[in-house]
């Protein structure tokens, strides 16, 4: 492997840099999202979906730690109110349907002036990561409809990728 004439390769990077496996047919994946796979992912996802989240902050009594509820923040307010279409509850089930099937969800978060403001979850057959010698993660890209004549370009900051372990590509999950 070659390295940068600027800087060092890291490790993280030299394992990232390894060629990609062809990605699965995560649409047929979703197709299938019917009959015994519907129940039961289903009951899943609704139960993941009630999960009530709570935030707290350490703080130091007498010297010794304890968890301090906190009951406002932006933050909460941003996952309660994910965006003007979905709520938390449709959005973490909808996550953890996509888990299940594809073994991967993708959250784009909408910035207002560097401020997070909405959250919104999108297929993930239809999102792709482009790489980074560098960085690991360069950007992704957002293929509406799964065409590749269209694509959105996003920062990898504004997106939150949840997986499961895939052995064979450390890009993707594997469902």
């Amino acid at each position: 492997m070659a390295k940068s004439k600027d800087r060092p390769q890291t490790t993280a990077t030299a394992v990232m840099s390894f060629p990609q496996p062809p990605l699965r047919k995560a649409e047929e994946y979703l197709k299938a999202y019917s009959g015994y796979a519907f129940t039961a992912i289903s009951a899943i996802a609704q139960e993941v979906g009630s999960v009530q989240l709570k935030l707290f902050k350490k703080k130091f009594v007498s010297g010794k730690p304890e968890a301090q509820v906190v009951y406002e923040h932006e933050m909460l307010s941003l996952l309660h109110y994910v965006n003007p279409l979905t709520t938390f509850y449709d959005q973490v089930e909808a996550t953890q349907i996509y888990l299940e099937l594809t073994g991967e969800a993708f959250w784009v978060i909408l910035r207002e002036r560097g401020t997070p403001r909405e959250m919104w979850l999108v297929r993930p057959d239809w999102m792709r990561i482009v790489p980074d010698k560098e960085e690991i993660i360069k950007h992704y890209e957002y293929h509406p409809g799964g065409s590749y004549n269209e694509k959105v370009v996003i920062p990898r900051e504004n997106v939150i990728h949840f997986k499961y372990f895939n052995p064979l590509n450390p890009y993707r999950g594997k469902g």
